[in-house]
């Protein structure tokens, strides 16, 4: 496992693995509800494949092609468990991927297990035994080592690597998997090519995650490392330039794709061999070389039996021995006991070849052969290097018989459907070879697949491309062979058109499949036209593309079944397809007037399209009917659907009549849809009903085979005919006046919304019922007779009775925001979750002994909270008003989540590992070294003291947030890849945030200080605010900022904020030059100091702004489209354009400090704070209303000032230019500060009892009476 060969044609130089070892590229496949299967996002670290925590997963595949690498990464795997760090190799890529070896430390035992060596067993154990237990113990120990093997599986976590599942079959024919006994706390990594997963018995939950190997990431790095391996090191980098010339070159770059191609290619070119790009000639070459190995003999062909066989010089000397290794392969890989197709015994290989040959074999490397120790005798297996050796020698000797297709590959494939997918490689080595045998096989192929189908009676998408797959790869195989493609008539009844960069070879297949082809699905655009008139055969056709249609006649398509038309298509008529059972038109599609006459046999219809005055008289046949909101349905479109059983309308429709639909099942209508309720008097077999149309007193009494009933706000329900016996999930949003339900005694989930009225007894008789969810009113609400309760919700409105809430034996999860007296959930042993809110009371000690409970919240008051006993809390929140009682966190070993914002003395976390969110107030004091090992960590937010902080292993950290009276230690932030936000307000020297490449949020104080640099390339970046120091800020790539504030003390680079289009908040108190506002059209607010400069016209029709406070010189100011401003601030040095500043009716703040003529305030109602300079000149009037005034201070001129509404008013300053009119300040009883230099007679200061601070000039006349 350490070592492996560099090469095929090397296998007996062999080199360490972790040097030629490059990153492989692995991708997560996802399985969608409808079975297919799809790429998603890559897999970059062994936490991301094995997903530790509680998301792990138990049982992981590992998908791949041969060659790709499946082997050598499950190898690489245990020796990085093995070394316990990453081991260095020399590569140009940066080797960050599945580097955090530390994650594969978390399972004690790791074994490997090559499947392929264990076809005799069916029990992980007994692998495990033959494989390593018998290699490194003696025969007496053997015994205890067996019973150690199955305590250390019972009691340990173990990762068991099983390489290689479609080389192994169960030799009962019973299990699909190797059997691991439940009882074992074992995690399990399978590698398989793709065929296997394609299996029936392979049930989705048996996959709890499943990957793809592509090969490696970068081909070229792996080709360096074997020219590294096999080339002198001072001529490697020039040997490394030659080599990716040759591939570019030559057109080569597909076949790097498979690392063991890699490695092949790379010596046949240091040997100076030169490949085309065709496996045949590969894989000759690879024969060639290994033949060469067992014998000197060189013999040209003079006659080629194949094309690829030119200028080979040693299999025309053995050809009759490859002949027999080539009829062994066929023979063993179509062999009715499959698990003797890859790996087999001697006996078995001897039927198709001598003693002599399979010497020969051997020792060209051809075959290989392994013997298995045990007790009493020493029995060997052979098989092929290589299971793409074995399929290109079989294929040779199918090549050569073509009855074989016939007699041997059509029979076996009847009898093992799945092994179409097997044998893809055979037959694209076939397409190569032999196109004639090629052509038939495909037919035999084709109608292997079509049989399947059949059986299934639905077609399998994957299946479909997976088998356009391997159509393509041989069509392409042919062609590189110098085929013509007159001669390749491959068969093919379904095509998927979903690859741009296929679909040109598929088309030409396509045309040469006129009259088989029986489906096409196509979900990419097309450069020129489909035409589809010339397949007289085919029964499915699915359009989803973003092609346009401009007409699609169906009329030559006379077995047509299924259409799915999801593209834009200028007219669509289907009266001709009288066979037609299933249509899905889009929204993009217009249909033809009349285009559904005649379609007699339509079961099923799917309609998004615009479709007015649709009548479905002439589709009597139809069971499921979705109408969407384009389409207008005529009032008695229905009366011909007898069979109708279930109908989705979210169409317009008036009075819609379903008297005739009397087997109607389901019912799902839409807000456009308004329907008859006397209708649903008639339908005896409706089972479930969904409205959300209007619909007045509506009335359910007849439909007594209800059992799922969901009524939206737009309907009012009759209350005393809510009798439905056999009704099991109750959603109600509607209108109702005391609801009872107590007649529905087979429910078992209730919703019921805000629009209700609930009688309190409407419970007591529903044994059934395990989920309830009440957003309703209801005073004295009793649960008590709900003995199968699992999960409750009760909202606001509800009053509960503490006294008949208890006795609920399996109630797992309880929300209560109610309102509630005495509440006693003591006896709920099985509760798991609880949310209590602000209205609810609890009496004391009800908490402590909840066994189970994992989750709480407590946002009520709760004194003396002992949560000793509570081992399995997970998750904690609790509210000031919540008292603990000492030492009552301690020892919660599975605690995750921690959100304390009461008061806790000695809190103590030292104990809970699998922490990831903390979040603590000022109120909580912690115990020294109470935090000592978080790596689990992912939020943290501390707003209590804490000393000497350590965060350097938290490398799934996205969040932290720290006060100033926490102390770091140095160092401790480094490294935080994942973090997202930052918020520091306590010291840190040397922050370095260069690593945390995702971060969005970064928030620092003055006590930190920053390394150079360390803010570089943040492309996430959506708000800062930094109050240090900080040199050379460079923000020119974060182009989703939304939020800047920057004090004096940092210093941008020039151009640095250029760009910046989801700017939403910009304060800067630093220098910067040339600021260009233009473009950030999201711009709310605005704040900077005087060492900005702004560019002309940079303040132009910022529409959303809020908020402006400009310090700065600015000329030409003009907010006239600011309509939503609702602060100004501007100093001496910006001049504004003339009325600019009219029409601000969301004004709550005005200082003017520069000069502005005719300021008009008077539509300003919301104007809290005026402040203006003399340089300002008011119209008459314009302080007219000022009722929400807090804050005035005028040194302008104004005239007529009338304060007799303000009686809001704080704060009045007012100079000698301001002239009052009489009484006017007789009700400003919340004045707080006053400074008078104008003109005012009788002023009396007894009328503002709240006055702190009282100026008045000479002016001013007190009132005598004082």
């Amino acid at each position: 496992m350490q070592y492996v060969p560099v090469a095929s044609l090397m296998q007996n130089h062999d080199i360490s693995l972790m040097k030629i070892y490059a990153t492989p590229a692995i991708h997560r496949v996802e399985t969608k509800k409808d079975g297919t299967r799809n790429k998603s996002e890559p897999v970059l670290t062994y936490k991301m494949m094995f997903g530790m925590g509680n998301e792990s997963k138990q049982r992981i595949f590992l998908q791949g092609e041969p060659g790709k690498g499946k082997s050598t990464f499950a190898s690489k795997l245990v020796l990085d468990w093995c070394h316990g760090c990453i081991s260095s190799s020399r590569t140009s890529e940066q080797e960050t991927d599945f580097s955090d070896t530390d994650t594969l430390q978390v399972f004690k035992f790791v074994f490997h297990i090559a499947l392929r060596d264990s076809r005799n067993q069916r029990k992980v154990t007994d692998m495990i035994r033959k494989q390593i237990i018998e290699k490194i113990y003696s025969d007496k120990d053997i015994d205890s080592a067996n019973i150690l093997l199955q305590t250390i599986l019972e009691n340990e976590t173990c990762l068991v690597v099983q390489d290689g599942l479609d080389e192994w079959s169960d030799s009962k024919r019973e299990c699909w998997l190797p059997i691991l006994a439940l009882s074992f706390q074992s995690i399990v990594l399978i590698t398989t090519r793709p065929w296997k997963m394609c299996d029936d018995r392979l049930k989705n939950s048996q996959i709890d995650c499943l990957l793809e190997i592509e090969g490696v990431k970068d081909s070229f790095v792996l080709s360096r490392n074997v020219l590294d391996c096999l080339t002198p090191t001072d001529d490697l980098d020039r040997k490394v330039e030659q080599f990716k010339n040759y591939i570019h070159v030559n057109g080569l770059d597909e076949l790097l794709e498979t690392p063991m191609l890699i490695t092949l290619i790379v010596c046949l070119w240091l040997d100076k061999t030169y490949v085309t790009g065709s496996s045949c000639q590969i894989y000759t070459i690879l024969i060639d070389g290994m033949l060469k190995k067992a014998s000197n003999r060189t013999e040209y062909f003079q006659e080629l039996p194949f094309q690829c066989f030119n200028d080979t010089k040693h299999i025309k000397p053995n050809l009759k021995r490859v002949q027999s290794f080539s009829k062994a392969a066929f023979c063993l890989l179509f062999n009715d006991k499959r698990e003797n197709s890859l790996v087999f015994s001697e006996v078995d290989i001897l039927k198709y070849m001598s003693k002599e040959e399979k010497v020969f074999a051997i020792k060209s490397g051809i075959l290989s052969e392994r013997t298995c120790s045990t007790l009493s005798f020493r029995p060997s297996t052979c098989s092929f290097i290589n299971k793409s050796v074995q399929d290109f020698l079989a294929a040779i000797h199918i090549a050569s018989n073509l009855q074989l297709v016939y007699d041997v590959i059509a029979p076996y494939l009847y009898f093992h459907q799945n092994s179409c997918f097997e044998i893809s490689h055979v037959f694209k080595f076939l397409c190569g070879l032999n196109i004639d045998a090629a052509n038939i096989l495909s037919c035999v192929i084709d109608e292997c697949q079509q049989r399947l189908y059949n059986l299934q009676e639905s077609i399998c998408m994957e299946n479909v491309c997976k088998m356009q797959d391997i159509i393509y790869s041989g069509f392409v195989e042919a062609n590189v062979n110098n085929i013509s493609v007159d001669d390749i008539q491959l068969q093919v009844s379904h095509f998927s058109f979903n690859n741009q960069v296929e679909s040109d070879i598929l088309k030409i297949v396509l045309s040469k499949n006129r009259y088989n082809v029986l489906s096409i699905n196509c979900s990419i655009k097309f450069e020129d036209t489909l035409d589809l008139s010339s397949y007289p055969n085919l029964e499915d056709l699915h359009v989803r593309s973003q092609m346009h249609i401009k007409y699609i006649r169906l009329g030559k398509m006379s077995q047509l079944k299924k259409l799915v038309v999801r593209c834009i298509c200028d007219g669509l008529d289907l009266c001709a397809s009288h066979r037609l059972k299933h249509i899905d038109i889009g929204e993009q599609v217009t249909f033809l007037p009349n285009a559904l006459r005649r379609v007699r046999n339509l079961a099923s219809m799917e309609l998004r399209c615009k479709c007015v005055e649709l009548d479905l008289f002439d589709n009597p046949n139809l069971t499921y009917v979705y109408l969407g909101e384009q389409v207008t349905l005529l009032p008695n479109a229905l009366r011909s659907l007898h069979a109708l059983e279930s109908l989705h309308l979210r169409c317009k429709c008036d009075k819609l009549d379903l008297s005739a639909c009397k087997r109607l099942k389901s019912i799902s209508l839409g807000k456009q849809t308004n329907l008859l309720t006397r209708t649903l008097n008639k339908l005896p077999e409706l089972e479930s009903m969904t409205l959300h149309c209007k619909c007045d007193w509506l009335d359910l009494s007849a439909c007594h085979s209800l059992k799922f009933l969901h009524v939206s706000e737009q309907a009012t329900v009759l209350a005393s005919k809510l009798k439905l016996p056999l009704l099991q999930k109750l959603t109600l949003e509607c209108i109702c006046d005391g609801l009872s339900i107590s007649a529905c005694n087979s429910v078992t989930q209730i919703y019921i919304g805000e629009g209700i009225t609930l009688l309190p007894s409407t419970f007591n008789d529903l044994p059934m019922l395990e989920l309830i969810e009440l957003d309703c009113k209801c005073e004295g609400l009793s649960l008590s007779a709900c003995q199968s309760l699992r999960r409750i919700y009760l909202g606001e409105q509800i009053t509960l009775l503490s006294s008949r809430f208890s006795d609920l034996p399996k109630l797992e999860h309880m929300t209560l925001t109610c309102g509630c007296d005495g509440l006693d959930i003591s006896c709920f042993h099985n509760l798991k979750d609880c949310v209590l809110g602000k209205k609810i009371t609890l009496i004391p000690n009800t908490l402590r002994e909840l066994y189970n409970l994992e989750h709480l919240e407590l946002r009520c008051t709760y004194d003396g909270l002992d949560m000793s006993s509570c081992h399995k809390l997970r998750h904690i929140y609790l509210v000031k008003q919540v008292t603990l009682i000492p030492n009552t966190l301690r020892d919660l070993y599975n605690l995750e989540h921690i959100e304390l914002r009461c008061t806790y003395d000695g809190l103590d976390m030292s104990t809970c590992h699998k922490l990831r969110h903390i979040y603590l107030v000022k109120q909580v004091t912690l115990l020294p070294n109470s935090m000592p090992d978080l790596h689990n960590l992912e939020l943290i937010a501390i707003g209590c003291t804490y000393d000497g902080l350590d965060l350097s292993s938290c490398h799934n950290l996205k969040r932290i947030d720290l006060i100033e009276q926490v102390t770091l230690i140095p160092n401790s932030l480094r490294d935080l890849h994942n973090l997202e936000r930052i918020s520091l307000r306590c010291k840190y020297d040397e922050l370095d945030l260069s690593s945390s490449l995702n971060l969005m949020h970064i928030y620092l104080e003055k006590q930190v200080t920053l390394i150079q640099n360390s803010l570089r390339d943040l492309h996430n970046l959506q708000f800062i605010s930094i109050g240090c120091k900080y040199d050379g800020l460079d923000l020119s790539s974060c182009h989703k900022l939304k939020h800047i504030d920057l004090p004096k003390q940092v210093t941008l680079i020039p151009n640095s904020l250029f760009d910046l289009h989801n700017m939403e908040f910009i304060a800067l108190g630093c220098n910067y030059d040339g600021l260009d506002l233009s473009l950030c059209h999201n711009l709310r607010h605005i704040h900077l100091l005087e060492k900005v400069t702004l560019i002309p016209k940079s303040l132009l029709d910022l529409h959303n702004l809020e908020h402006v406070s400009l310090f700065c010189k600015y000329d030409k100011l003009d907010l006239s489209s600011c309509r939503s401003l609702r602060h100004i601030e501007l100093v001496d040095q910006v001049t504004v354009i003339p009325k600019s500043l009219r029409y601000l009716l969301n004004l709550e703040f005005i200082a003017l400090g520069c000069k502005y003529y005719g300021l008009d305030l008077s539509s300003c109602h919301k104007l809290r704070h005026l402040e203006l300079v003399e340089q300002v000149t008011l119209i008459p009037n314009s302080l007219a209303d000022l009722q929400n005034v807090e804050y005035i201070a005028l040194g302008c001129n104004y005239d007529g000032l009338d304060l007799s509404s303000c009686h809001k008013l704080k704060h009045i300053q007012l100079l000698e230019q301001v002239t009052l009119i009489p009484n006017s300040r007789s009700t400003l009883h919340n004045l707080e500060f006053i400074s008078f230099r104008c003109k005012y007679d009788g002023f009396d200061l007894t009328a503002c009892p709240n006055l702190r601070h009282f100026d008045l000039g000479e002016q001013v006349t007190l009132d005598t009476k004082l």
